[in-house]
């Protein structure tokens, strides 16, 4: 061996980190490249004609308009895009992938701060698993939604909490329901949190609306009224008029094999909201007088756990959720991998799942629904299974703060 190869090994041996970092970072963007020409049925029924509505409206003026069903802070980025020289495909597309960027390095500092040991390259792994997940690059790079943007908000309102810093926290998950309405599937755990750790006031829980209302405030100088940062998701719920929309819920289990799926996701949504909504009520308080009864330690493990199977729950249960409404728990679940191995195989099912259903849209591919909802059922049980049996053994084996 020359003694220049020698050097060369060496350098590389020493910034190995920053290699694979950099390598890791060039690669996930040159894989959103590629697919940057992909129109998804989404775009081009809904996102690039509001954007052209934007543009139209005169770009900030169009902010006294509500555009699509988007809330006022995404409209503001929406607009602030129309400056930049990007088509508007483009301009979707670019915001969501920063924040993919965002939410890998977010959930590598989860796992960082959870790491006992070899803590750089659980950061690595976990920093690699998001952005170059097919589940996310799919999300934002191919299907221009933007269900990043709402969970690198939801992974810090996780972290700041489990680190004790509880006003950070609730402006975080301010912010994530500034973007979107499904970022309130992670509420079930901050009640919890609250009723539990007994570490922070009620009065916390106000932060979430003052932090809504501040992110209007480009609108409102335009001309927007005040109640509309909150009454935009008054429109979104009254939308909805199906059990399931494409989500492998719990209520496609009472479809037949054969059944025309058209027909099973919309069961006759009148008769069966409230007692779906009222089940999930159940099941999540069920969980949380179990882990009182149990009495668990709440420490940051179980938080996590907690946080993890709460959000699942209230997906799985809860009618009327699309396909993309499973995003959030689905990345909290990379952090859980890390923390409990026996998870990795639950893990990539979820990714599965996910994959099969946007491709139903994005390749116009036939999917089994009742299928996948048998699936979907037996990976939470399991989950319920590996993570409930720990947290009620495992109390002493993390610290209660990071």
């Amino acid at each position: 061996m020359f003694r220049w190869e020698r050097k060369v090994l060496e350098w590389v041996e020493k910034h190995i980190y920053i290699i694979a970092f950099a390598g890791v970072t060039i690669l996930g963007g040159v894989i959103r490249m590629s697919l940057r020409n992909h129109v998804s049925a989404d775009a081009e029924s809904s996102l690039l004609p509001w954007y052209n509505m934007i543009v139209k409206g005169g770009q900030i003026q169009a902010l006294k308009y509500q555009v699509g069903n988007y809330n006022l802070l995404y409209q503001f980025l929406i607009v602030v895009m129309t400056y930049l020289p990007l088509n508007p495909l483009s301009a979707y597309k670019l915001l969501s992938c920063i924040f993919d960027y965002l939410l890998a390095g977010a959930m590598g500092w989860l796992v960082y701060t959870m790491a006992e040991k070899e803590k750089v390259w659980k950061f690595l792994a976990a920093y690699s698993m998001v952005l170059l997940s097919p589940l996310v690059i799919a999300n934002s790079a191919t299907w221009a939604q933007c269900d990043s943007i709402y969970t690198f908000w939801l992974v810090l309102t996780v972290l700041f909490l489990l680190k004790g810093k509880f006003i950070r926290a609730f402006v975080f998950f301010g912010l994530a329901m500034s973007f979107k309405l499904q970022a309130i599937f992670l509420l079930p755990f901050l009640l919890l949190a609250y009723f539990c750790l007994r570490k922070f006031s009620v009065l916390y829980f106000a932060i979430v609306p003052a932090v809504m209302w501040l992110s209007g405030i480009p609108a409102f100088l335009m001309g927007r009224s005040f109640r509309d940062v909150f009454f935009v998701y008054q429109f979104q719920v009254s939308d909805s008029g199906k059990m399931s929309y494409h989500y492998p819920s719990f209520w496609l289990l009472f479809c037949s094999e054969n059944m025309d799926m058209h027909r099973a996701f919309s069961y006759p949504y009148s008769i069966y909201k409230t007692a779906a909504i009222l089940l999930t009520l159940c099941v999540l308080a069920a969980w949380m007088i179990l882990w009182i009864y149990r009495k668990v330690e709440w420490n940051g493990q179980n938080l996590l756990y907690a946080a993890f199977l709460l959000t699942y729950t209230t997906v799985l249960l809860l009618p009327a959720m699309h396909e993309r409404y499973g995003f959030a728990y689905e990345i909290l679940a990379i952090a859980i991998a890390f923390r409990n191995r026996k998870t990795f195989p639950l893990l990539a099912m979820l990714t599965g799942m996910s994959i099969l259903t946007y491709g139903n849209f994005l390749l116009a591919r036939q999917v089994d629904y009742y299928g996948l909802a048998c699936i979907n059922c037996g990976v939470y049980l399991a989950y319920c299974h590996v993570l409930g049996k720990e947290m009620s053994v495992s109390g002493k084996e993390f610290s209660n703060t990071f």
